[in-house]
């Protein structure tokens, strides 16, 4: 089939922004079926995490006419490297994580990509054929998306499931232009005051059981409330002032 007709330059920069992330695909094939799948709705940012078997002759093959996409895949060693620079990042799961983890469709995973696309770059997110992305994988990611399924064949191929999503993303070209959102936090800054909460919570010696759960639910808070780049700025000064009193708190009780 022959793609309709190519997007305008406007466009094709909020495309280059909206990255595909394969982690740890085992399956040559489908990496080549997936660059396919993508560069038949214009989307040509692929990366590879890990991958089992790559470059491979069977993912030129697969891939036919997206070959070239193949000599631009960018392969890293983690998903942290992967997304670090990303403002956006939605993982994509069947995995059910209760209902501090929020869940959206194919439809409303592309707006929101496309929407934050308009100013930053944004990651979709794939995890192996065979067991899906980890818990940390996971919480690593602000969304969760999933495809809804017959409950008679619940198991999509890798490379079908991104077509699904592409096409998504590939449907709003013609919609109207979203609002622009705010500068948001990159995942690195995530990361970075994930960490920061965790060095305080331990001089806090909170919680005393258990602190690793804690810290997936303050993970899930703030991937609900999509904290910006000014607010995760906010949220690191408050955590740099308690790391003083804490500071001379302890001064005080050596000096007494």
């Amino acid at each position: 089939m022959v793609a309709d007709t190519p997007p305008s330059p406007s466009e094709v920069s909020r495309l280059d922004r909206i990255r595909t992330v394969l982690v740890r695909p085992r399956h040559p094939g489908n990496i080549g079926a997936a660059a396919r799948a993508l560069k038949s709705m214009g989307l040509e940012q692929l990366w590879l995490v890990q991958p089992e078997r790559f470059p491979d002759s069977e993912a030129r093959i697969r891939a036919t006419e997206a070959a070239d996409l193949l000599d631009r895949v960018r392969v890293v060693e983690s998903l942290e490297a992967a997304i670090a620079d990303c403002a956006l990042t939605i993982a994509t799961s069947a995995r059910e994580r209760g209902q501090d983890w929020p869940t959206l469709s194919p439809h409303d995973a592309a707006r929101r990509l496309w929407r934050q696309a308009a100013a930053a770059d944004v990651a979709l997110v794939f995890g192996p054929e065979d067991s899906g992305l980890t818990s940390d994988e996971l919480y690593r990611c602000q969304f969760r998306s999933a495809i809804q399924t017959s409950d008679g064949c619940r198991s999509l191929n890798l490379s079908h499931a991104v077509q699904v999503y592409a096409f998504a993303i590939r449907s709003l070209i013609d919609a109207p232009a979203p609002a622009e959102a705010p500068e948001a936090a990159t995942s690195a800054d995530l990361e970075r005051l994930y960490r920061h909460l965790k060095q305080v919570l331990e001089a806090l010696d909170f919680p005393r059981r258990d602190p690793d759960h804690l810290l997936l639910k303050f993970r899930a808070l703030g991937n609900r409330a999509e904290l910006s780049a000014a607010e995760v700025s906010m949220l690191r000064g408050l955590l740099r002032r308690i790391e003083q009193r804490i500071a001379a708190a302890d001064s005080a009780v050596e000096g007494g």
